[in-house]
């Protein structure tokens, strides 16, 4: 089940793709703008493991969002308040750097990009904030010219498509959700069922 939701064919992704008209996702984040079928096609595969990640962000508890599964003298792990402000960062830096045709990292990118005050706030408000980085999202997928911009990247010479650039984001969905689910468990968060359909109960 998880192979096949993370290795979709084109036509799977087409049919996930018209369905985005009709959902609610489709109606908060107004994502019938888009109207390039391979940015459509990207913005679905994204949200499907997008929605996995926020959907825990919701359930745990207020009073664990600083909580660190490991927290020693040498060794630290995030708590779930930095997973998700590291999952704002990311979204919008590669966001910005596909308007701008630049990728690059590091604090001057990071303070440009995610007020200080991010890292005091509630949790509902980093959700609503999550929301906004999926519309400034799905906004540059809008762009006409979405399929012929490219960005300069730190790690070739040739500038990396747009389009094929963010399909990086899907990996780091991935990536946070693995991590969610050890921490899922840990606190014994029952599984729910955006979870569950991509990689089972």
């Amino acid at each position: 089940m998880a192979l096949e939701a993370i290795t979709e064919t084109a036509e799977q992704s087409r049919r996930y793709s018209s369905a985005l008209g009709t959902s609610a996702l489709a109606a908060a984040l107004n994502t019938s703008k888009i109207t390039n079928s391979e940015a459509r096609d990207f913005l679905w595969r994204f949200m499907l493991h997008r929605e996995v990640n926020r959907e825990f962000y919701r359930r745990v508890p207020a009073e664990k969002l600083d909580y660190r599964m490991v927290d020693t003298r040498t060794r630290r792990s995030d708590s779930p308040r930095e997973s998700l402000l590291h999952q704002l960062y990311v979204v919008r830096n590669y966001v910005h750097s596909a308007k701008t045709s630049v990728m690059q990292w590091g604090p001057e990118r990071e303070a440009l990009l995610m007020a200080p005050a991010l890292g005091r706030w509630g949790k509902q408000r980093l959700l609503v904030e999550m929301e906004r980085t999926e519309r400034e999202l799905v906004d540059l997928l809008s762009l006409a010219d979405i399929e012929a911009r490219a960005v300069k990247v730190p790690w070739q010479d040739e500038p990396l498509p747009a389009l094929r650039l963010l399909d990086s984001l899907i990996d780091h969905e991935i990536l946070h959700t693995g991590w969610n689910l050890a921490l899922i468990d840990h606190l014994q968060i029952e599984r729910y069922p955006a979870l569950s359909r991509l990689w089972g109960s």
